[in-house]
């Protein structure tokens, strides 16, 4: 969406409301701040939000929804693949990515 139509807004609430629905859905809710990246640092934007924990989730088995809030805002712009860039498939069956960006 356009500037101010309430994306960051949206990625807050999403990650509060799947956090509070964890007992139906079992799902790990992990949102990342795009604007905090490069496009190169993008493709390590994963381990780099999860630190030591990245690991402890995997064997958690629990799928896991990334929400990349902020996708065009990256510092320097380039659009790095985030899927493969960060090894998306290696987390447990039923993880998720959920991207905001502006429409540009």
């Amino acid at each position: 969406g356009d500037a101010g139509t309430g994306k960051t807004t949206l990625s807050l609430l999403l990650t509060k409301w799947l956090w509070q629905d964890f007992a139906a859905r079992k799902a790990i809710p992990v949102r990342i701040e795009m604007r905090r990246y490069t496009a190169r640092a993008a493709e390590n934007c994963i381990a780099d939000a999860l630190g030591d924990k990245g690991a402890k989730l995997k064997e958690l088995g629990l799928p896991i929804v990334f929400i990349f809030d902020g996708y065009d805002e990256l510092a320097g712009g380039g659009y790095p693949r985030l899927w493969k860039a960060n090894k998306l498939d290696d987390f447990p069956a039923g993880t998720k990515a959920i991207i905001t960006c502006r429409p540009e």
